[in-house]
């Protein structure tokens, strides 16, 4: 019964996010960390900017309704980077808009700059990408009088998020550009030894 469920799920993960990306379980991993969200609630610091509970509450929930399919578009076609990068700007779009009614909306920013790193462009013009979102997310909570101590959480995080998914990716594209050598070569070494027998044949109808 489990390893049928387990079936199931894995069909599932596959189709929404493509084998040939080689993520596996991480992107649904990943939507643990949406569970920061709550934490406002959990600490009784829900109104953000005057806000009562009602709209903080709502506010989140109609934000994860936008979010889960931004985040599935990106990571589903993480080949097409126009659609990753406006995936990404769009996450971002998200954690501004909700910061002035719940504290830790600074969630989606992290999960922004991690898929900004999957963008098809030089690392210098993602960090500055990447900057430019944390500069304005930094404007944003001065304005909202946030402590500054929410700006040195969301910079380390989201630096960390974005390193770690660029050095994956790196390591992901030499593997598969090693796997196509070996390819390569084991096509390489097919026709060689096809020549091979060609011309053995040819010797010994010539013989």
């Amino acid at each position: 019964m489990m390893r049928v469920l387990y079936d199931r799920l894995l069909a599932l993960r596959r189709r929404v996010f493509p084998e040939r990306h080689g993520l596996g379980w991480w992107p649904v991993a990943n939507l643990a960390y949406l569970g920061f969200l709550f934490m406002p609630f959990v600490f009784g610091m829900h109104t953000g900017f005057g806000r009562d509970a009602r709209a903080a509450w709502g506010s989140t929930f109609v934000s994860i309704a936008l979010f889960l399919p931004l985040y599935l578009l990106g990571y589903r076609r993480l080949s097409e980077h126009p659609v990753v990068l406006r995936a990404a700007i769009g996450i971002a779009l998200l954690s501004y808009a909700v910061m002035p009614f719940n504290s830790f909306a600074n969630t989606y920013l992290i999960y922004a700059v991690a898929l900004m790193a999957f963008v098809d462009r030089p690392l210098w013009w993602k960090l500055l990408a990447v900057v430019a979102m944390q500069g304005l997310f930094l404007a944003e909570i001065l304005w909202l009088g946030y402590p500054p101590f929410v700006f040195g959480v969301t910079l380390v995080v989201g630096a960390s998020a974005f390193f770690g998914t660029h050095f994956y990716q790196q390591s992901r594209a030499r593997q598969v550009a090693l796997q196509l050598s070996h390819a390569e070569v084991r096509r390489l070494a097919a026709t060689a030894e096809r020549e091979r027998i060609g011309r053995d044949l040819h010797d010994l109808l010539g013989h």
